[in-house]
């Protein structure tokens, strides 16, 4: 059983459901958190969820990055963490109903959200 400095944190996060491990069944307590892992971990402490279809269906609006794909394992959270949207929850599912930023070729004015996010750069996915 690992004991570390945070073993109290790192527990109530399992617990809480905010953290899992990996695939492999490991948790990586030492290791250095990635950027992506990050947002995942923020996203599900927040309760926030990506709504693909509805990114999928508004790809011109939503917001892009650069270095990050649909098939990435954290790219919904991703997705989620600047977008602001409105959206109905059904069954603790987040079902996206509008996006708050304008389109990208859009003749409104920058939406804040598009000013402060910048590309996403994920150095170990």
């Amino acid at each position: 059983m690992w004991d570390g400095w945070c073993y109290d944190a790192v527990a109530t996060a399992y617990a809480n459901g905010w953290v899992s491990g990996y695939t492999d069944g490991t948790f990586r307590p030492d290791q250095t958190i990635t950027r992506a892992e990050a947002v995942v971990i923020l996203n599900s402490v927040l309760g926030r969820g990506g709504d693909l279809s509805f990114v999928q269906a508004h790809a011109q609006a939503a917001l892009h990055f650069t270095d990050i794909t649909p098939g990435a394992w954290y790219y919904a959270d991703v997705i989620e963490a600047p977008m602001g949207h409105t959206y109905t929850e059904l069954a603790g599912i987040e079902r996206w109903t509008a996006l708050a930023c304008p389109p990208k070729n859009s003749k409104l004015p920058a939406h804040p959200c598009r000013e402060f996010f910048r590309p996403f750069t994920a150095d170990r996915a």
